[in-house]
């Protein structure tokens, strides 16, 4: 995992994002010595489920975050 998968990354959480998956999502990278390494926070849109949604979002960047970095949150602006 580096920095310069930051395209892949961003270009499966968009996809996401069109699919009406997620309303949004933040990557952040973490780390020292020149080794980054992603975490990724994502916002579900209304009637996702949590857990199908993180479930899916690992699959899709298996090999560019590690699973534990990826955190799904309740979007605060769309009641359920």
């Amino acid at each position: 995992m580096a920095f310069r998968d930051r395209h892949k990354i961003a270009g499966r959480l968009a996809r996401a994002k069109g699919r009406g998956l997620i309303s949004d999502y933040l990557v952040s990278w973490r780390g020292r010595g020149g080794r980054l390494e992603p975490k990724v926070t994502v916002w579900r849109d209304a009637g996702v489920m949590s857990g199908e949604l993180r479930d899916r979002l690992v699959r899709s960047l298996a090999g560019l975050v590690r699973s534990g970095h990826i955190l799904v949150l309740d979007d605060p602006l769309r009641p359920d």
